[in-house]
């Protein structure tokens, strides 16, 4: 018989009380929004904060659960919730960008430029305040005890300064182990090789688009392999929100249609855990679109927590997972709120120091 532990009542309060956050956000629209499928940006934006939360309840069965856990809440949160995150967050990337409209006489790297900016300078900042964090912390574990902690090895090295140490600190502090990140680059610059390509010849994006992601999948899934799935698994949902926003736009449907089916069987590459937290996220998404359909989000705390998502993302494991541990605290709650006051507070930093410069 399933028992409920400590961790269940804590996922369950967390649901539940983002739950009520949503639903008391919502407001009722005089006039429904027409389309197959829309998502304004407050439904986004409300379900990219929801999707950091999910992302740090997932991570925290990964951390704190040694064994595999029995059928039941804690091991549906640690094998669902993180991917169904990351495929909300492919896909209103690719969404949010193939919604924009390019001007014949704009710049398309420069644009380009400007978007890879956005990404990896708040990763860049991230990193030296997280770095900075790590040297007055004590070196209290060895460099085993850190990687079976899920500390940042970094702090060791910080304590015990070498020339092998600094070679292991200093890619850590310009964000190169970040694979989310990188992986957002990638993407970034091939939709926009693909509007260059559009630009100069007769095809169009999503032609470009598709065979640019089909040739990085194949790249991809021999050069990282199977251990490093992350970098090639969410090519299909990248592509798959790109041509939902460009629907209305195909004169002949099936093409795209038929692209978007090419791509998504890349899932059946992936286990049926995968596959099936992929299910449940595009099921959530288009319950999204059809609440966004008639309500519009105004809740503050959850439109916050949306805006300062990718902050509380890039911060949940590299710093403030690690001041619970050094603190001794075994509660995803204190995690989930130490990160939210500390994604504020670097957020509202970082965004002050863009203006200053």
């Amino acid at each position: 018989m399933y028992t409920f532990t400590f961790y269940d009542i804590e996922y369950l309060l967390i649901i539940a009380v983002f739950a009520v956050l949503l639903i008391c956000s919502l407001s009722k629209r005089t006039v429904a929004l027409q389309g197959e499928f829309t998502i304004d940006i407050n439904m986004s934006q409300a379900m990219k904060g929801m999707a950091c939360v999910m992302i740090l309840m997932g991570h925290w069965g990964q951390r704190r659960f040694v064994t595999e856990q029995p059928l039941g809440v804690s091991w549906a949160i640690q094998h669902f919730l993180a991917t169904i995150a990351l495929v909300w967050f492919m896909f209103f990337s690719g969404y949010g960008l193939s919604l924009k409209t390019m001007k014949d006489n704009e710049n398309i790297i420069f644009i380009w430029l400007r978007r890879i900016k956005k990404v990896y300078l708040p990763l860049l900042f991230c990193c030296i305040i997280c770095t900075i964090g790590y040297a007055f912390l004590p070196s209290v574990y060895s460099l085993d005890e850190f990687e079976q902690l899920w500390v940042s090895k970094d702090i060791y090295y910080l304590h015990h300064l070498s020339l092998d140490s600094l070679n292991n600190i200093w890619p850590h502090m310009l964000g190169w182990k970040d694979w989310y990140v990188l992986c957002i680059i990638i993407f970034y610059s091939l939709f926009y090789l693909s509007l260059l390509l559009e630009r100069y010849t007769r095809f169009n994006q999503t032609t470009y688009l598709f065979i640019l992601m089909c040739l990085y999948y194949v790249w991809a899934f021999y050069y990282f392999g199977r251990p490093e799935g992350h970098f090639f698994r969410y090519c299909w949902i990248f592509f798959v929100s790109h041509v939902i926003a460009k629907w209305k736009t195909y004169r002949n449907k099936w093409v795209p249609l038929l692209m978007s089916f090419m791509l998504c069987t890349t899932l059946l590459m992936e286990s049926k855990i995968m596959l099936f937290g992929s299910f449940m996220a595009i099921s959530l998404l288009l319950g999204g679109a059809i609440i966004n359909r008639h309500f519009v989000v105004k809740g503050q705390s959850i439109m916050l927590l949306g805006g300062m998502s990718y902050f509380f993302y890039l911060l949940h494991a590299r710093i403030c997972y690690t001041l619970i541990v050094y603190a001794g605290i075994n509660s995803v709650i204190a995690w989930l709120l130490l990160t939210w006051i500390m994604s504020y507070i670097i957020w509202k930093l970082y965004n002050k120091l863009v203006l200053f410069l």
